[in-house]
């Protein structure tokens, strides 16, 4: 269970404040340039330890911010060593040698000799330490003494505050230096990182996929974009880079940096690190019992391996890459070898072995080769005998199955795979001495189960075949409050594609606070994993787009596509319905911009659940924008597609409804018509009355007169506010305007922004000009979602500027807003407490700003203000 994936609060605040670290600054690179270059400019501090993981940019920080002083004072570098660990005052060797002193000087005389040499003419040198836990602490002590004397202005690179020698922890601790911890790149950092170097936009899976190997490290990331490029793996498709194969190879530029990250490893050191990669992670202790205690010490202190305390303390691989190219290039002799270590490490081998593999193949989209490996497993890994050994295990794998399953569309494979498992599971129960673990096992089949009977139904609508089990999830005796939450999403999910969507809002309600209130509380997830709240998240997620929650929806698939979870897949799919859900609020511009680079990636991987979706919403918008003979071809690949589908679920639903818009505004309104009303005949059929409902009401937007009154009976059998709208929508369609125009009002204000969307729009074209005029006004009003609104805070602070920039006009108001305030020197830290919103979102909107100016980074988006204002004569 890798919990280092998952973003979960503020967790080590208990640990920082042991350390002295509460008031640090937690800043992204771009931030930390400004705050280190303050810091450099007070006479009052003695320096600042930076703090970050490594290839967070750390250096490349205090080296800018250095850079960028009027007046810069010297630079020198110094790095700990272990060499100049077991050397007295080793790290100072080479300052120490150009001073002229006794052959024993004192201590006095070394500090006021190294005093003079570095603060010539009363200006103190800046000295930028790294490594400091391998340094004597008689040079950490002279360091500290220099520091304290304003001799120098010390900036120390760490991991951790912990790392400090002990001089150095204590001044420190007396707040004459200032701590700034750099977090790793964010997905939206690493996608404008990645933009800006390779000149042009890049796909949400590509660069999630580049961040997730290289474990954000901007040097990794870098070179194996150049890698992937070289080898045709990354290239360009209609102007968007996209990954079209994910398999490393063996030649010259990846191994040259494969033996980069592994010189210098011991022996011992290479076997252990094999064995990871090959049986996957394995808690500290099995490390211990296994007697390769000192070989995982030697790789920690490396940075080649990471002990994750949320999850046990498991031992794992700290970089993916390192990972896959560690399983790429291994011989026959260290296999072997590492095979024998595995078999001490974890108490079944093959299964170890073989979700390691699944895992990462699951990661990286693989399914095909993901699926090899799981039908050989699943040939004797799940027989009754083996389920007493590591069933946890085993349900991974098997979930990891189902899902590549059912992503290609093999629900016969999966239905006979899950009652296999059942059997065999059911029989181990039967014959076990202790059945608390199996027991738990079994209601992870049970979840499994619901998963794959829910995508029988989607693809059997209407069969007798299919069943759904209603039984509510809170009457199950789940064994942990993680089980129970998972069900209960998934359940949510169920609830709202049939008819309930009151009920299933009221569960997306309960488990976002119950989440909320134990992170905040520092309370345990109930035995969930980062897999798990990523799953919860994923269904909460479809049940808010099912029931019609789409601002909501939209800030969770943003919050999901900006990296809460460091599952590239999630990321993509995030990305995915964030331009549905743009689309679905008339938002066509946003809509095309994001889904463009998701469809041209989706073209290049296996085959993917919301390509048909994607290729419709993007035609439709290309048809409203203008673009009509881009939008016709693609139209036509479209409905041959939608033809060969027979799935109803969500995104079938947005692929026919954004169809038959399209082929409407082509002049087919009874084909399109058609279109819907097949649908929701298939709809009905499986109970899926929510998806019969919006196909009606879109029915009735292309000018479908429904005289049987059909919307008005399948809405009365909902439950919502949006059921309860659509009803009186089919009441009032062929009424008075002003009735018309009061329900479609009530839609656009809800968030249903296309009911009142003029383009094709049968519905607003029966009202009166005055009405139309109305309505459209309140499109525009409401088209933005909810955390792009207006903030009058933002405002008073903006308004200090004299006149708007001619760059302004090419953002929204909220973006040239928080544009002018990082101008001014505000870290994102400061922006968003200013608005109010989280640092995500500020990252978001500075992503948005560097993209549509075409700058890299504050200081080119400075530059360019200085020199619009320039030439408009205000500077």
């Amino acid at each position: 269970m890798e919990y280092s994936r998952v973003l979960i609060g503020d967790d080590t605040r208990n640990s920082r404040r042991l350390w002295g670290e509460t008031n640090a600054l937690v800043a992204t690179p771009t931030d930390a340039i400004t705050e280190i270059g303050r810091i450099l400019e007070n006479p009052a501090k003695s320096g600042a330890v930076v703090s970050g993981p490594s290839g967070s940019g750390r250096r490349a920080s205090v080296e800018a911010a250095h850079s960028q002083l009027i007046d810069p004072q010297k630079l020198i570098r110094l790095n700990g060593s272990s060499f100049g660990q077991k050397m007295p005052m080793g790290v100072l060797a080479f300052l120490l040698a150009q001073l002229e002193t006794a052959e024993q000087p004192s201590r006095h005389e070394l500090v006021h000799g190294l005093a003079r040499a570095l603060c010539p003419d009363g200006k103190p040198s800046v000295v930028l330490l790294g490594k400091p836990e391998l340094i004597d602490e008689e040079s950490g002590s002279l360091l500290a003494q220099l520091a304290a004397m304003h001799k120098i202005k010390l900036i120390v690179i760490c991991d951790e505050i912990q790392d400090l020698p002990q001089d150095l922890l204590s001044l420190f601790r007396t707040g004459q230096m200032e701590h700034v911890s750099i977090s790793r790149m964010s997905t939206l950092e690493t996608r404008a990182f990645l933009e800006s170097e390779l000149q042009g936009p890049i796909s949400a899976f590509a660069a999630s996929t580049l961040q997730y190997l290289a474990d954000s490290n901007r040097g990794l990331i870098l070179k194996l974009a150049r890698i992937w490029i070289a080898n045709g793996q990354l290239s360009q498709e209609s102007g968007t880079w996209v990954l079209r194969d994910l398999d490393l190879g063996n030649g010259p530029a990846v191994q040259t940096m494969f033996n980069s990250m592994t010189s210098g490893l011991e022996d011992s050191e290479r076997v252990l690190l094999y064995a990871l990669a090959m049986g996957g992670a394995v808690s500290r202790d099995m490390v211990h019992r296994a007697e390769q205690t000192k070989a995982m010490d030697q790789l920690i202190a490396k940075d080649h391996v990471k002990v994750v305390p949320q999850a046990d303390h498991r031992v794992m691989i700290a970089v993916p890459l390192l990972r896959l190219m560690l399983r790429q290039n291994i011989d026959p002799e260290m296999e072997r070898r590492s095979n024998e270590v595995v078999a001490h490490l974890h108490k079944d081998p093959e299964t170890a072995v073989a979700l390691s593999a699944m895992s990462l193949l699951s990661d990286l989209g693989q399914n095909s080769t993901l699926l090899d490996i799981a039908e050989e497993y699943s040939r004797s890994g799940y027989a009754s005998g083996k389920w007493v050994v590591a069933p946890f295990a085993r349900i991974r794998i098997l979930k990891l199955h189902i899902g590549a399953l059912l992503q290609q569309g093999d629900v016969p494979v999966a239905v006979s795979l899950i009652r296999l498992a059942h059997e065999n599971l059911l029989a181990a129960i039967d014959d076990a001495w202790s059945q608390d673990r199996l027991l738990r096992a079994q209601q992870e089949l049970d979840l499994l189960t619901q998963l794959v009977d829910s995508a029988q139904a989607e693809v059997n609508a209407g069969s007798e075949d299919c069943h759904i089990d209603d039984t509510p999830a809170q009457l199950k005796g789940w064994m942990t409050r993680g089980l129970h939450l998972r069900a209960m999403a998934l359940q949510s999910t169920n609830c709202a594609a049939r008819a309930r969507q009151t009920d299933a809002q009221t569960v997306v309600d309960h488990i976002g606070n119950e989440l909320r209130n134990r992170r905040l509380g520092m309370a345990s997830y109930g035995g969930m994993c980062a897999e798990d709240l990523a799953e919860i998240e994923e269904q909460l997620l479809m049940t808010e787009m099912l029931c019609g929650k789409y601002s909501e929806a939209l800030v969770r698939a943003t919050e999901l596509a900006a990296g809460k979870f460091a599952y590239p897949q999630l990321i993509a799919r995030a990305e995915s319905a964030r331009g549905i859900l743009f689309a679905l609020q008339s938002d066509h511009e946003r809509a095309l911009k994001i889904l463009e680079p998701c469809l041209s990636q989706a073209r290049q991987q296996e085959e993917t659940a919301g390509k048909i979706a994607m290729e419709a919403v993007v035609s439709h918008s290309l048809m409203v924008l203008g673009r009509r003979s881009e939008a016709t071809e693609l139209l036509s690949q479209e409905q041959d597609d939608i033809s060969t589908s027979s799935q109803v679920n969500f995104h079938s639903w947005v692929a026919e409804v954004f169809s038959a818009m399209s082929l409407a505004l082509i002049g087919s309104p009874e084909q399109a018509i058609a279109k819907l009303m097949s649908f929701a005949d298939k709809s009905r059929a499986g109970g899926y009355l929510t998806l019969e409902m919006g196909a009606l009401a879109c029915a009735l937007r292309l000018g479908y007169a429904d005289p049987d009154s059909r919307l008005g009976a399948v809405a009365a059998n909902c439950q919502g506010a949006t059921a309860e709208m659509y009803a009186e929508l089919s009441e009032k369609h062929h009424g008075e305007s002003a009735d018309l125009f009061a329900v479609l009002r009530n839609l656009v204000a809800s968030g249903h922004i296309l009911m009142g969307a003029v383009s094709g729009n049968a519905l607003v074209s029966s009202l009166t000009t005055k009405d139309q005029r109305k309505l459209a006004k309140l499109v525009g009003t409401v088209k933005r979602p909810a955390y792009l609104a207006d903030n009058s805070r933002s405002d008073a602070l903006a308004s200090g500027k004299t006149g708007a920039p001619t760059w302004a006009g090419d953002l929204t108001k909220r973006e040239s807003q928080i544009a002018l305030l990082a101008i001014s020197g505000k870290t994102n830290l400061e922006i968003a407490r200013i608005n109010g919103v989280s640092i995500r979102t500020v990252e978001g909107h500075l992503y948005q700003v560097y993209s549509k100016l075409q700058v890299r980074n504050r200081q080119e988006l400075t530059a360019l203000d200085r020199a619009s204002r320039r030439a408009a004569g205000q500077l």
